[in-house]
């Protein structure tokens, strides 16, 4: 028999401690932001799926979402708390916190901190002070409102109707003509709420991620499935997450039946978004609706 050649010096390099070796990964590893790999038995490095990496700080992130809107909130502290992974970035948790109290010294320090790029920082700022402004209006601070409008509020807008409307509501007599004229549910009234909402949109997902998104996705994989199904039933509205949806070949009709009624070629066939009328036009200029479950000619139009 042949033999390969065993060169001694490998045997040295496994031996010898002395020489450098690639180090084994461990659990304990630091990850690149700095924070353990595995905090309270938890892995937070990424695992490779199918040739696609699954980052797992984003999955707790997106579980976390999900447990918040249904509104779990004790679950939510507990799974942030055994995982050592937030759910938003801490500016971001300070800066939603600071527009929900009006605290709005916090809000403008906290924005500077996200380091938006110059186009989202406009924007977010002239939704923010837009909201200062009107509350300023509707407390009667007419000198604080002024002040806004004119340092803050106008250097931002390039709507000079939008601008010449929001200086208009300073002659409001009160704050119900404020909020009425602005179509605005005021300070109490959900509008704080909504500035959260508007600027979420131009924060990064890395620090805040878009409002039901684990619900979006699922309902993608979803569509995905149906669209990738072959023999896909539209009568079937039975999906689940629980498995892979496949329907099943049987379910398709197992005779065919022959529709009389053109006297030339057929060109063209569609069926209805309810799979319950087949329509067909042909040649002879002629198009027939059918109904599939009783095969009879239902509409002729010519």
């Amino acid at each position: 028999g042949h033999f390969n050649k065993i060169d001694s010096s490998d045997c040295q390099r496994e031996s010898d401690p002395s020489r450098p070796h690639k180090r084994k990964k461990t659990d304990s590893m630091e990850a690149r932001d700095g924070t353990s790999k595995k905090q309270n038995g938890y892995a937070h490095d990424d695992e490779e799926r199918g040739g696609m990496v699954l980052d797992k700080t984003e999955l707790l992130r997106l579980m976390n979402q999900a447990l918040a809107d249904m509104g779990l909130q004790e679950t939510c502290k507990m799974l942030e708390k055994e995982s050592g992974v937030p759910l938003n970035n801490p500016i971001v948790t300070q800066l939603f916190h600071g527009i929900e109290e009006g605290g709005w010294e916090l809000v403008e320090q906290r924005i500077a901190d996200l380091k938006l790029d110059s186009e989202s920082n406009r924007a977010v700022r002239q939704i923010v002070y837009e909201q200062k402004y009107l509350e300023a209006l509707e407390s009667s601070n007419i000198n604080a409102a002024i002040q806004i409008l004119r340092n803050q509020v106008q250097p931002l807008h390039t709507d000079e109707k939008q601008l010449h409307f929001l200086s208009s509501l300073l002659i409001c007599p009160n704050a119900d003509a404020v909020r009425s004229r602005a179509k605005w549910s005021g300070s109490k009234g959900g509008s704080r709420s909504r500035v959260i909402e508007d600027i979420k949109l131009y924060i990064p997902h890395q620090m805040s991620i878009p409002d039901r998104r684990l619900e979006h996705l699922l309902q993608q994989s979803l569509e995905f499935q149906k669209g990738n199904c072959l023999y896909h039933n539209s009568t079937d509205n039975k999906l689940t997450l629980m498995r892979d949806h496949r329907c099943d070949g049987k379910e398709l009709p197992e005779r065919s039946v022959l529709l009389e009624g053109h006297k030339d070629e057929v060109w063209f066939c569609a069926f209805s978004h309810s799979g319950h009328f087949l329509a067909t036009g042909s040649k002879d200029t002629t198009v027939i609706l059918w109904d599939v479950k009783v095969t009879l000619q239902v509409e002729n139009s010519s």
